[in-house]
């Protein structure tokens, strides 16, 4: 690439990575997640939540176990953008810069999972020293051998559409029990603020940038199938929390069925 040919330095923007007609192979991935995610909707866990101090325990439980996921999500990218390169193939400048952006935004995130945990009783050294059980170990591990050794393509699908559009609907469905928790202080509220807010962009976007990255069969088979592991092992782990002591004698339904214009959704 020459001088002359060069992209102009400038940040990406959103009408850059705008929604485009699903190909075939991103149509049969989507069908494929569904009945994981129609499952993850309806998980023991999510669904016992109460909006008062006696789901506590089970909560603090998840979060001690999601930790480790949480704190590795910037690793994961990062490891994605080490392996870029500067234009030299199709959708990796856009990738590039998509990257850079979405990793600083990471920074606060683990700090703000903190708050949250702490608000309901944990403490900094039980979270940051937690060593999660095998479930969860499982998801964490397949993220990062996807990130350090899958395609820039899988890293988008299975870690950034998959794990933040999850996680971003799971937001949004605990949102209303979690207010009333903590009768709408900010503090604890901010990681699952954020993630309700703004985790329907930034999965759209990646799928986006999958589409881009992968330009072959076997580049677009190995996407999908990374991106249907991330969802199964995640709702395993999820599942996981609803068998604990703390949990099985719940049966208040405290998250609401709502269900928002989630990437994995048919769209319209």
């Amino acid at each position: 690439m020459t001088d002359a040919s060069c992209p102009p330095a400038r940040e990406l923007t959103d009408s850059d990575l705008a929604p485009t007609p699903d190909v075939p192979w991103v149509a049969a991935m989507v069908a494929d997640l569904r009945n994981e995610l129609d499952r993850m909707r309806n998980s023991p866990f999510l669904l016992a939540m109460k909006p008062d101090e006696s789901s506590d325990a089970a909560w603090r439980h998840y979060l001690r176990e999601a930790f480790r996921i949480v704190e590795s999500f910037p690793k994961y990218m990062a490891a994605c953008l080490a392996r870029t390169t500067f234009g030299q193939r199709t959708g990796d400048l856009a990738a590039r810069d998509w990257l850079i952006g979405n990793i600083s935004t990471e920074a606060r995130h683990a700090r703000w999972y903190i708050d949250w945990a702490m608000a309901h009783g944990a403490t900094y050294e039980e979270i940051v020293n937690h060593v999660p059980g095998p479930e969860m170990t499982k998801l964490h591990r397949h993220l990062w051998t996807t990130a350090h050794e899958g395609t820039p393509a899988e890293v988008f699908t299975a870690v950034n559409y998959v794990m933040e559009g999850v996680t971003g609907e799971m937001c949004v469905r605990m949102m209303p029990v979690l207010r009333k928790r903590f009768h709408d202080d900010p503090r604890p509220l901010r990681w699952l603020t954020e993630h309700a807010e703004h985790d329907d962009v930034h999965p759209r976007q990646a799928l986006e940038l999958a589409k881009l990255l992968a330009t072959d069969a076997e580049t677009q088979e190995r996407a999908a199938r990374a991106a249907v592991t991330s969802l199964r092992l995640y709702r395993e782990a999820v599942d996981s929390m609803g068998r604990t002591p703390a949990l099985s004698a719940a049966g208040a339904h405290g998250a609401e069925r709502v269900h928002r214009a989630f990437p994995l959704s048919p769209r319209p």
